[in-house]
């Protein structure tokens, strides 16, 4: 705590005792009629009452006090002044200098003050003198030389007052003084010892934990490192203990409420007199309502980065969706219209068989166009959440039967059988119109891509209290890399099926988007040459 007052200019109030001292003296002087011109104060005052009041004065003041003559001996001097000397009392230093009592860098300096106040007779006022005495105890001593001059004006010696800033009942009472600032303040102000202990905390500290130091000890533990919040605390001691240096770090306390209050804590090295630390300091500045408005710009600019990307993404669907609409829509209509002019303008030119094969393309074509142009709505309908969501007790193998029995004409042109194993009793909680539409789309598919005399399966099972519907089938399969694009728009472009099928991929991302509205979801496994397995996870329909 003491490193705290090298900095603090002391008030000088010990004048009026030097005054006081030099007017006793000249009052001796006048009264004894003696010289000065051999000036010794010993012997101008011997063993009379005079001296043992001059003795008594300067003995009961805390500070270093003495007088010297023009040959910078001790003539007379205090208790005080003798402590750090290691003599035993001031009679023993009387006629000696300060290269026989001071250590030699300290003595060297104030020899040559004193040759400067002797000869030019102006005062050195509030001078820093820092050593060690004999015992290794440290001392910063501030100072004044002010010479002694006889009636005539002639400098006959000087008289020397100082004060150990490093005294324990000084600093005792800097300590009272500087506790008042440090209360006044809403900050947290906490003194340790270089280890990092708790010394001292002030009223702000209190404020901030609701509980003095001893109670906070007790709960937190009484070094930094236990209780600060910063998981780097470690770190930053060890760089300020190293550096000697402050460091600034974020703190932050729960205020059990759920809120959380932020601080910017400054731990600064306290160093003594040889340069070593010998306390920290923390002061802690409440920073939670910068915080605060960080996090708000900072959510601010993350809702602004979302949108800016939702509307990115909705661009890209955009241009997607055109895209679709203005080629793959096209190309039905235009088998459609084409042929249905062909047959217009020459039916009667045509064989039955002719006009049943034009029929066919006709119907293929149509067919085509209205499973696109349903997938296209559906899936805007999802997109802007206009579709509505009515959950019902949902038999899978209901919805099963249903759509094999639409597919079974596509199925029988290619040869490919079609196998129902769904247990009939196993019954999912879902929207029946999006789950048709889910299944019609994977169903197709697998038709689509597989070769002729292949199978396409169907089977259910109970996974983690979901239900599972899994689509198998013997197809063409699915390259990796493909399976990672199939519910993206932008790479929403369709593979042709075994029998030259065409597609736009829409009717997966419909698949996609209906079973993440049923709090569903769909898992794809493939192998190239050897087939799909398409699995629908629904949740199961609590009886």
């Amino acid at each position: 705590m003491s490193s705290f007052l090298r900095t603090t200019e002391l008030p000088w109030f010990l004048t009026g005792i030097l005054a006081l001292a030099v007017l006793v003296l000249l009052f001796l002087y006048f009264r004894n009629k003696r010289s000065l011109k051999n000036f010794n104060l010993e012997k101008l005052l011997g063993h009379s009452h005079q001296h043992r009041n001059i003795q008594i004065l300067l003995d009961s003041i805390p500070d270093w006090a003495f007088v010297k003559d023009h040959k910078h001996r001790f003539v007379l001097l205090n208790k005080r002044t003798t402590e750090v000397t290691g003599f035993p009392n001031p009679s023993h230093l009387l006629g000696k200098t300060e290269m026989d009592v001071f250590p030699p860098e300290l003595a060297r300096i104030t020899l040559e003050e004193e040759k400067e106040v002797l000869s030019h007779g102006t005062a050195l006022i509030d001078r820093m003198y820092r050593f060690r005495d004999q015992e290794g105890k440290s001392h910063m001593v501030k100072a004044s030389l002010i010479p002694l001059k006889n009636p005539l004006g002639r400098i006959i010696g000087l008289v020397g007052i100082g004060r150990d800033l490093f005294d324990d009942a000084y600093n005792e009472n800097r300590l009272r003084e500087l506790s008042l600032v440090a209360s006044g303040t809403d900050n947290v102000v906490v003194i340790m010892d270089k280890e990092g202990n708790f010394e001292w905390v002030n009223k702000g500290f209190e404020k901030r934990y609701g509980h003095d130091l001893k109670s906070f000890v007790a709960r937190k533990g009484m070094n930094l490192r236990d209780s600060s919040s910063n998981e780097n605390i470690q770190d930053i001691i060890t760089d300020v203990l190293k550096s000697k240096q402050p460091r600034s770090y974020s703190s932050s306390l729960d205020t059990g409420d759920g809120k959380m209050n932020w601080f910017q804590s400054n731990l600064t090295p306290i160093l003594d007199e040889a340069g070593e630390v010998r306390s920290l300091v923390l002061i802690d500045a409440d920073i939670t309502a910068m915080k605060e408005a960080d996090l708000k710009i900072s959510q601010q600019k993350q809702k602004l980065q979302e949108q800016k990307e939702e509307l990115e993404n909705m661009n890209k669907s955009k241009d997607r969706l055109f895209s679709i609409i203005a080629h793959d829509l096209k190309n039905p209509f235009q088998s459609i219209i084409g042929f249905t002019d062909l047959l217009r303008k020459e039916f009667t030119t045509f064989s039955e068989s002719q006009i049943a094969e034009y029929l066919d393309l006709i119907h293929e074509a149509s067919t085509s166009a209205y499973d696109l142009l349903f997938n296209l709505l559906e899936w805007s309908r999802a997109q802007t959440r206009s579709v509505q969501i009515k959950p019902v007790r949902l038999p899978l193998d209901l919805v099963v039967r249903e759509i094999l029995g639409q597919h079974h004409l596509q199925a029988r042109n290619k040869g490919i059988q079609l196998e129902n194993r769904v247990d009939p009793e196993l019954a999912a909680e879902a929207d029946l119109n999006m789950i048709r539409t889910v299944v019609r789309n994977l169903t197709n598919n697998a038709i689509k891509y597989t070769d002729r005399g292949g199978t396409v399966s169907f089977s259910s099972a109970m996974e983690n209290g979901n239900v599972l519907l899994s689509i198998r089938d013997s197809g063409i399969g699915i390259p990796e890399d493909r399976i990672k694009t199939l519910f993206s728009l932008e790479h929403s472009k369709s593979t042709a099926g075994t029998a030259g099928e065409t597609g736009t991929g829409i009717g997966l991302l419909v698949v996609h988007d209906f079973l993440e509205l049923n709090q569903g979801n769909l898992r794809v496994e493939s192998t190239p040459g050897a087939g799909s397995v398409f699995s629908i996870r629904l949740p199961r329909f609590a009886e």
